[in-house]
């Protein structure tokens, strides 16, 4: 097992410095975890800047949560349902998993009102938008 793993490394000082790479994992092996999600987190994005194209403002975002436009999608994009949802899934895990790691984008604190966030449906899309202020700073971190 991976705790076994790591008993067994730090057994010996010297693999700190001998095998570096494989120390560093060890240490922020939990971190990292969440990279397998990192295709699909940036796939769901992608979907919403195409599909929306700058063509809701901020407060439609703030006010509308992410059950409810999968919800809408749903009606009006009845065959890509399972594409958004699956985008979805893995943003949802990637941010849960490694947004309790984020205390800052670039050199901007992110506000402790954010940190607490964790994603869900009822999650404001503003969330998922990426932009350089406000709640948009935080898929960005």
């Amino acid at each position: 097992t991976l705790d076994e793993l790591k008993m067994q490394f730090r057994q010996a000082p010297e693999n700190k410095a001998k095998y570096p790479v494989l120390h560093l994992f060890l240490t922020e092996e939990e971190q990292l975890r969440s990279l397998q999600y990192i295709r699909v987190a940036l796939e769901w994005q992608r979907m919403l800047c195409l599909h929306f194209d700058r063509r809701i403002d901020r407060e439609y975002a703030r006010t509308h949560s992410v059950g409810e436009v999968l919800e809408s999608l749903e009606t009006t994009h009845p065959s890509e349902i399972n594409r958004w949802r699956e985008a979805f899934d893995g943003y949802l895990a990637a941010w849960n998993a490694a947004w309790k790691f984020v205390d800052r984008f670039v050199c901007m604190e992110i506000p402790s009102l954010f940190r607490t966030m964790s994603m869900d449906m009822n999650t404001p899309l503003c969330f998922s938008l990426p932009a350089e202020r406000d709640e948009g700073i935080c898929p960005l971190a």
